[in-house]
């Protein structure tokens, strides 16, 4: 039964526990699963040759919030794997969990999410997110969705929301847009040097770590180029 438990909590799917015993044996098995999986993250981190923290620091949760990802309560991050990074750009990939009011109670979502900072990246602040995603009904930033004439494909996958429309498009280059059709399920929010990188409500399978560091590294190559072609005084 708990290895039924685990598989079910590596999708991110709650199962709902009835009596006494199912509360124990549920809490039981989020218990085990927490630490199978930090335990999997820091063999990985080690085989690597990258820095592991079991438990985030206040700098990661400070970082993350500067990079737009200051959503729901009681934020908190874990599992942090950093790998070895030059000067101009660093890199950590980290489970990130917060609170949500559903009703009258608080549920909790864990994420995997890729932070990337950069003094080459000059970004204005901005959410990409699906565009089936629930954002769609926010009004984030106050801003309406920005769309591409050239890019019909884009615009039906993502809602682009930013502070300077104009910025946007320059940001969002064509090859910045290519690569982003290629994700699916993605979201980035950024502002600054840094930017994240995330699929909402979704715990990536630690063996699937490296590639989610190899996207978010792909995207922050794009984003550079694209910060390069901006004047001070738009970015």
């Amino acid at each position: 039964m708990v290895s039924l438990f685990l598989a079910a909590f590596d999708k991110t799917l709650l199962i709902p526990a009835v009596g006494i015993g199912g509360v124990a044996i549920y809490f039981a098995a989020k218990s085990l699963f927490g630490k199978r999986r930090a335990g999997l993250i820091e063999s990985l981190a080690h085989k690597s040759g990258f820095t592991f923290r079991r438990e985030g620091s206040t700098e990661d949760e400070e970082l993350l919030a500067r990079s737009c990802l200051g959503i729901g309560r009681y934020n908190h991050t874990n599992n942090v794997m950093e790998p070895p990074s030059p000067d101009d750009m660093r890199m950590r990939v980290l489970d990130y969990a917060y609170s949500f009011k559903t009703g009258n109670y608080l549920d909790t979502a864990t994420q995997t999410v890729v932070h990337v900072q950069s003094p080459r990246l000059r970004l204005p602040s901005f959410l990409l997110r699906p565009e089936s995603s629930l954002a769609k009904l926010g009004q984030l930033m106050g801003a309406e969705d920005i769309n591409f004439a050239d890019a019909p494909q884009f615009n039906r996958m993502f809602l682009l929301r930013g502070e300077n429309e104009a910025v946007m498009h320059i940001l969002f280059a064509p090859a910045v847009i290519a690569y982003c059709e290629q994700l699916h399920g993605i979201s980035i929010g950024g502002a600054g040097d840094a930017f994240v990188v995330y699929r909402d409500r979704q715990l990536a399978a630690v063996n699937d770590l490296p590639e989610r560091l190899a996207e978010a590294k792909a995207l922050a190559l794009r984003f550079v180029a694209a910060s390069s072609q901006m004047t001070p005084l738009s970015a």
